[in-house]
């Protein structure tokens, strides 16, 4: 199964609702029920810090057959700066670790800022 890169863009704060598949190549649906899975945002690639991260085990990441969806909530993006950033969402169970997917978000304009609601 190789990582699937899909690239998001949308206005900074808004909610976006994304949605990925636990299967291999052929279609087949994985078991990652006791795994861990993250979706890890980063400014860049080449940075160990992350700006924001979501986790299926702090309920961020909800897991049903062989979907997953995540939320970016309102306050995952309002106060970040516009641009790119790097993601990835990876499973992880015992010393198996696989990325699913991988791309870049892009944060656009607003008019509405946080601090005007």
């Amino acid at each position: 199964m190789e990582a699937k890169e899909f690239d998001f863009e949308f206005p900074r704060g808004d909610t976006m609702p994304v949605s990925f598949e636990l299967t291999d190549s052929s279609g087949n649906e994985l078991d990652f029920s006791s795994a861990e899975v993250y979706f890890t945002v980063k400014k860049s690639y080449a940075t160990q810090n992350y700006i924001l991260q979501k986790k299926k085990s702090t309920g961020g990441i909800t897991i049903n057959g062989k979907k997953g969806t995540l939320v970016l909530e309102h306050n995952d993006t309002a106060e970040l700066s516009y641009g790119n950033y790097v993601y990835d969402i990876q499973v992880k169970s015992g010393d198996y670790v696989k990325t699913l997917a991988l791309g870049t978000i892009t944060l656009t304009n607003e008019s509405t800022w946080k601090a005007n609601e």
